[in-house]
């Protein structure tokens, strides 16, 4: 599935029930960084999101969703991999290859 093409993507992801007004701001402070070390290592910069406003639509809208309707849930398999969505944006590049590099840096690198 091509992660451009919306009326797919409108077909696989059920409507929403919740919107939210967001700000966000990047830090790279030590003193914001520090609550995130992992093993004493400091990330290199803090996203601090801010919900300014959030919205629950009308119960029609929840309805619509069918948010507890087994029948209505999507296969996780249906969605595409974090592979195919870059193979899909990227010229030449391979899902397989991605999502393998993928896995593997996230056994090995991510702490």
């Amino acid at each position: 599935m091509a992660i451009t093409n919306m009326a797919k993507l409108r077909d696989v992801y059920p409507p929403p029930a919740a919107r939210a007004g967001l700000s966000a701001a990047v830090n790279v402070q030590v003193v914001q960084l520090k609550p995130l070390a992992i093993k004493g290592t400091l990330p290199l910069s803090v996203l601090k999101v801010t919900v300014e406003e959030a919205f629950l639509h009308c119960a029609k809208a929840l309805i619509r969703a069918r948010l507890w309707e087994p029948d209505a849930r999507v296969e996780r398999s249906r969605y595409p991999t974090y592979g195919q969505v870059l193979a899909d944006q990227i010229t030449g590049a391979e899902a397989a290859a991605i999502d393998a590099g993928e896995a593997e840096s996230a056994r090995t690198e991510l702490f």
